[in-house]
């Protein structure tokens, strides 16, 4: 089955205000505080990095301190999921931009981290955690991969075959990889494990789907 990857110039921005609708548009009086899901870090200015939602219901969040954060479908923090919901935090030298849950519920994170070697220098990396938010050290090394691609934004999708699909960008390209389940590179995606494109100096991926056949 051929995988086509599209791009989406639509950027869909989810706040920690989060809204519940039943069927007919209005708001779900199961979820949170009436339907509406509020998120209180005591943080000023404190802003979603990236959002997605377990197969389960469970909502799955980096907030810009990097945190990562699991509520339950009824808008409460997951207890069995860390510190109150709060599963790890990736400290000060990794910032995740994309994150998606695969089909045993694993977590993967991409995102840019800083690398202090003599002049500090960073890298992009992927990584993988367990449902549980351990990092799954099977994946890659040691749990990370690292791509060649810009500390800019990056994206991310998980096929139904659990392959990893991560667009970024690298000087003026847009570059997409694939990963196999394992972290390593899908030598069978473009001969390469990787495909590249020239867009413009000031474009980036923000999106990433692939279609159905």
């Amino acid at each position: 089955m051929k995988s086509n990857i599209t791009f989406s110039s639509l950027i869909i921005f989810l706040f920690f205000n989060s809204i519940a609708l039943a069927q007919s548009g209005s708001l779900d009086p199961s979820f949170a505080d009436s339907g509406i899901f509020k998120y209180d870090s005591y943080v000023w200015q404190e802003l979603p990095v990236a959002f997605t939602v377990t197969p389960d219901g469970k909502m799955l969040f980096v907030d810009s301190h990097n945190n990562l954060i699991r509520y339950l479908p009824a808008g409460t923090p997951d207890t069995l999921f860390g510190a109150n919901g709060i599963g790890l935090n990736f400290y000060n030298d990794f910032f995740p931009s994309a994150l998606a849950i695969d089909s045993s519920n694993r977590i993967v994170v991409a995102g840019h981290r800083i690398v202090i070697a003599g002049p500090s220098y960073t890298k992009v990396v992927v990584q993988r955690y367990l449902e549980d938010g351990t990092k799954d050290l099977s994946f890659g090394e040691q749990g990370d991969v690292f791509l060649s691609l810009d500390n800019t934004n990056q994206t991310l999708i998980i096929q139904p075959d659990g392959k990893i699909v991560i667009a970024g960008k690298k000087n003026s390209d847009v570059k997409v990889f694939r990963l196999n389940d394992d972290g390593s590179t899908d030598f069978t995606f473009n001969q390469a494990g990787y495909i590249g494109f020239l867009l413009n100096t000031i474009s980036f991926p923000f999106g990433i789907d692939i279609q159905p056949d």
